[in-house]
């Protein structure tokens, strides 16, 4: 269990008045954070996993692959646009590079001379 501790957040933001709103308690918020945590851990660890398969051959774990880089884009991109809105290059850099990464080398997966290894790999 990592610690969590809100005791660190700025009183500026108002996080107490906000959770009272809500109806929530500060513990309500930190275990939905670490439930947010275990499952993006999950994700990124199937994704390795697949991406792994991949590069070994499995054209199935190739369509997997690019199921999940369309998901993380149409996720990551209203995050871009909105910090772009903001005037926050900073993360707008953040959220864009993984997701230009991603998709670039998924659309390597798809050029024709992957495509004819991921032919000669099935054998």
């Amino acid at each position: 269990v990592v610690p969590l501790d809100l005791s660190v957040v700025p009183p500026e933001i108002g996080l107490d008045e906000q959770l009272r709103q809500a109806n929530l308690t500060p513990e309500d918020l930190v275990t939905a954070l670490r439930a947010m945590a275990g499952t993006i851990l999950v994700l990124a660890l199937l994704y390795i996993l697949f991406a792994v398969l991949a590069f070994l051959g499995h054209g199935w774990a190739r369509i997997v692959v690019t199921i999940m880089t369309a998901g993380f884009t149409i996720l990551m991109l209203p995050i871009a646009v909105s910090a772009l809105m903001g005037g926050d290059s900073v993360s707008t850099v953040l959220a864009l590079v993984p997701v230009v990464l991603i998709v670039g080398g998924t659309v390597i997966m798809f050029l024709a001379d992957s495509s004819r290894w991921f032919r000669s790999a099935r054998g």
